[in-house]
C-alpha cells in the first residue's frame, strides 16, 4: 500500500510504500528533509532540541552578559577653549557705574571739558582692570606666571660649580692610562701562506711588577690554562697581566693596566716547538709559570718583548713559524 503526500515547500507529490512510514526523506525537487506520514495520516511529533550539556559554558555566558560596559574617561577641559571662554566673558563686561558721574555732569562749570572727565576716568579704570584680568588669565592657563622672573637663575648658578669642578681637576697622567692593544696572530703554512691562528691564547705580563717588587700571587700551572674563563682571568690579573683569545680572522684586542714593557706569550698548536730552553727564556717563564720545563715540553709557546708607550693604542702583529 502506498502512502501519498506532498512536500509542504514545493508541493512535490510523493508515493512511498508503507514500510517507509515515519521515516525521513529528502525532497528531490527542493532538497527539504521531510518526514513520511504514518498510515493514519499523522506524523510523529517534531524532535525537541536537546538541552545544552556544558553547564560551565552556560554559566560563563550568563556571567559575561552581566558584566557592565567599560567606563569612559571623562574629557579633560581644553586650555584653548577655557581661554576663549574667559576672553568672551571679559568682552561682555561693562564698565562699573559711577554714582557721582551724573551729579558732576549736571553741575555748572566754567570749562566745558570737566563735564566728561568722570566718565572718561571710569572707562580708563575699567580698561586697566580688564588688561590686568586678561594678563592673569593668560598667565594662569599658560603655566608661566609673569611675576616669577627668577626661574632661569638657578640653572646658571647650578652650572657654574660644575664648570669650576671640571677646571680644577688635575690632568690625567699618561703613564697611568690604560692602553688598548690590538693586532693579529698568524702562522705560516708549509706553502708559505700566512693563515689566521684561530683559537690561540695570547698573554701579556709586565717585565717588572709595579714598584720593582716580585708578584705576590702563585705562578700559573698547566691546569690553570685549561680552567674556565673567570678563574683564568682572576689568576692573570693577580700577576698584573691580561689575556685574549684570537678569533677566526686572527684578530685580538685587550686593555693593559698601564704602559711599560711587557712579555707577550702566544700559546698555539701551530707554533714551532722550542728545541732547547735558554737560561733567559727559563728566567722569563719562571716569573709567571710554575715548572717552565713542563710548559716547553707540552705546549707550543712563543715569547716576545713588547714596549708599550703612553699612546691611545698600538697594533701588534705576531707571525709564528710552524715546525
Amino acid at each position: 500500500m502506498l502512502i501519498r503526500f506532498r512536500c509542504y515547500q514545493c508541493q512535490h507529490l510523493f508515493g512511498i510504500g508503507d514500510e517507509a512510514a515515519d521515516r525521513h526523506v529528502d525532497c528531490p525537487s527542493c532538497g527539504r528533509t521531510l518526514q513520511v506520514p504514518k498510515r493514519d495520516g499523522f506524523a510523529s511529533p517534531a524532535r525537541t532540541p536537546h538541552p545544552a550539556r556544558d553547564r560551565g559554558l552556560l554559566a560563563a555566558c550568563e556571567a559575561l552578559g552581566q558584566v557592565p560596559p567599560p567606563r569612559s574617561r571623562p574629557e579633560r577641559p581644553d586650555k584653548k577653549s577655557s581661554l576663549k571662554r574667559a576672553l568672551a566673558e571679559i568682552a561682555t563686561l561693562t564698565p562699573p557705574a559711577v554714582e557721582n558721574a551724573n551729579e558732576e555732569a549736571t553741575e555748572p562749570s566754567a570749562a566745558g571739558n570737566n563735564i566728561h572727565r568722570p566718565r572718561s576716568r571710569a572707562r580708563q579704570m575699567a580698561f586697566i582692570a580688564s588688561v590686568y584680568l586678561l594678563a592673569g588669565v593668560v598667565g594662569y592657563y599658560s603655566g608661566m606666571p609673569g611675576t616669577d622672573g627668577s626661574a632661569p637663575v638657578p640653572r646658571e648658578v647650578a652650572a657654574a660649580p660644575a664648570l669650576a669642578a671640571d677646571l680644577l681637576q688635575p690632568p690625567v697622567n699618561p703613564e697611568s692610562a690604560s692602553p688598548v692593544i690590538s693586532g693579529r696572530v698568524r702562522y705560516r703554512t708549509e706553502t708559505g701562506q700566512l693563515v689566521a691562528d684561530n683559537g690561540s691564547l695570547i698573554l701579556f705580563f709586565p717585565d717588572s711588577p709595579p714598584g720593582d717588587e716580585p708578584p705576590s700571587s702563585t705562578p700559573l700551572s698547566l691546569t690553570d690554562l685549561d680552567a674556565d674563563q673567570k678563574r683564568l682571568q682572576m689568576l692573570i690579573h693577580a700577576l698584573g697581566g691580561e689575556f685574549a683569545h684570537v678569533d677566526s680572522e686572527g684578530n685580538y684586542s685587550l686593555s693593559l693596566p698601564r704602559v711599560g714593557t711587557y712579555h707577550a706569550f702566544v700559546f698555539s698548536e701551530n707554533a714551532a716547538l722550542v728545541p732547547q730552553m735558554t737560561a733567559e727564556t727559563r728566567d722569563v717563564l719562571s716569573r709567571y709559570f710554575a715548572k717552565p720545563e713542563e710548559f716547553i715540553a707540552s705546549r707550543r709557546v712563543q715569547t716576545q718583548l713588547v714596549e708599550i708607550k703612553p699612546e691611545n693604542g698600538r697594533a701588534i702583529d705576531i707571525d709564528l713559524e710552524r715546525s
